[in-house]
């Protein structure tokens, strides 16, 4: 599973206070090629990062434009563009992609 840098440098820190070898050498792999390094690499709007983050809350593109006030085809507008940004083609894998690049924030 992918954690955030922050995270797994807090991990790492954690270890080596324990005194943990095993759990050291375990948090010191590389990740996964899958994941990419950066958060750089895709540039959302602030609007498709609410349609993320909505998506995350509710489970239809008509909750999901009814939360934000916005209609339904501005939503799915907004959905074309993160799947091809993400270069994903399903809900549950932008969910996926924008955890993987920590998009979701946490404030």
């Amino acid at each position: 599973m992918y954690l955030p840098a922050a995270d797994l440098a807090a991990l790492r820190a954690l270890a080596d206070r324990a005194d943990n070898g095993a759990l050291r050498t375990y948090l010191t792999g590389l990740l996964p090629d899958c994941f990419p390094g950066s958060r750089a690499a895709v540039s959302l709007t602030t609007q498709e990062r609410a349609v993320i983050a909505a998506m995350v809350l509710h489970s239809t593109r008509s909750a999901v434009a009814a939360a934000l006030h916005v209609s339904e085809n501005t939503v799915k507008t907004h959905l074309q563009r993160i799947y091809r940004k993400l270069g994903v083609n399903s809900r549950s894998a932008v969910i996926e992609r924008a955890i993987e690049l920590d998009l979701l924030g946490r404030g």
